[in-house]
């Protein structure tokens, strides 16, 4: 019974993370006055939250009673909110998908810029940043990217973000990185959060130049070295098709790399290769981003403070951090937690 709750509280920290922290510590108390939720759980709308999502509700026999709901049930009230959540999401992107598609085939038919449509230069740094950024989402299956160790400015930790995946798709990410990113602590941490978080990454001695390809669809070719000043959008199938078969030649040419406790290398991967952080490590960073100290989060995961303790360090050396607070911002910017 307890694993089946602390399983449904790990669920809805995941899902619900903003109302979570008030949600635990009502179900601490089990049931508390209006007034007194009100004030110890951070004012009258966070209770609203807490009722309208089935995470608590009023005591019918004593109307001055809030009561923190089961794990169980609170967890399918909030499943039953994520999935009217994600249908209207799924609507809505569906609708846009098909209103891109006819736009865009009214250009065509109207023949106004077919050659704007085919290759752009872009000079903008800002419509650059976006696209560089965005072109990802587009992606129905497939989305690569070549990548130089050459930035604007000198890089920090937090440009390790890792791809985003779209979540309506089954997308294959690949990159190939020059070995310059091994020179560097930033770029072996960019490497890490890339294929930690699905992407498939192998490195060569030297690039040429950036480059992301979307499908079929789109490429992005930075003009300079860094790629922030003027790039050239391609929709042109035939320059697509070239630069996909560059990718795919350089892809078959290098080595794939390799993340294990932390560190980063380049070599064969074993098909059978275990995860990189086990799922309870996840459970016990969450835990940890909640704000829990070591002896509650034994008391949750039923485990002895030493193996809490252990594992914690283990999710350091992992992310490569030295704060709790660095492992909670780097366990979201790898997807662990929300």
């Amino acid at each position: 019974m307890v694993t089946d709750n602390v399983w449904a509280t790990d669920l809805i920290a995941e899902l619900a993370p903003t109302i979570t922290p008030s949600y635990l510590r009502l179900l601490e108390d089990r049931e508390l006055s209006v007034r007194a939720a009100a004030e110890e759980l951070g004012g009258a709308e966070v209770l609203e939250d807490l009722t309208a999502l089935g995470l608590a509700f009023v005591d019918p026999r004593e109307p001055d009673q809030v009561v923190a709901a089961h794990p169980l049930d609170a967890l399918q009230s909030v499943l039953l909110a994520t999935e009217r959540k994600l249908s209207r999401q799924q609507s809505r992107v569906r609708a846009s998908f098909q209103q891109l598609s006819d736009i865009q085939n009214q250009r065509a038919r109207d023949g106004g810029d077919a050659t704007d449509q085919l290759v752009r230069i872009i000079t903008d740094p800002r419509e650059i940043a976006g696209l560089a950024t965005g072109l990802m989402s587009l992606a129905q299956q497939d989305f690569m990217v070549l990548d130089t160790y050459t930035f604007p400015c000198v890089p920090t930790e937090s440009v390790a973000a890792p791809p985003i995946f779209p979540s309506q798709h089954q997308v294959r990410c690949r990159a190939v990185y020059e070995a310059e990113y091994f020179d560097h602590p930033v770029g072996q941490a960019i490497l890490a959060t890339g294929v930690i978080a699905g992407e498939e990454a192998r490195v060569v001695p030297r690039l040429p130049l950036k480059l992301k390809i979307v499908d079929d669809t789109a490429a992005l070719v930075p003009l300079t070295d860094t790629g922030v000043s003027t790039a050239m959008l391609v929709r042109s199938p035939t320059l697509i098709r070239v630069l996909r078969n560059y990718f795919e030649l350089l892809w078959e040419r290098a080595t794939p790399i390799q993340v294990t406790a932390g560190r980063t290398s380049a070599r064969q991967v074993s098909e059978t290769a275990g995860p990189v952080i086990s799922q309870r490590q996840v459970r016990i960073l969450r835990l940890m981003v909640l704000g829990l100290k070591d002896e509650a989060i034994a008391r949750r995961t039923d485990a002895s403070l030493r193996t809490v303790r252990r594992e914690i360090s283990a999710i350091m050396d992992i992310l490569m951090v030295s704060t709790r607070f660095a492992a909670g911002a780097a366990a979201r910017r790898l997807g662990l937690i929300e």
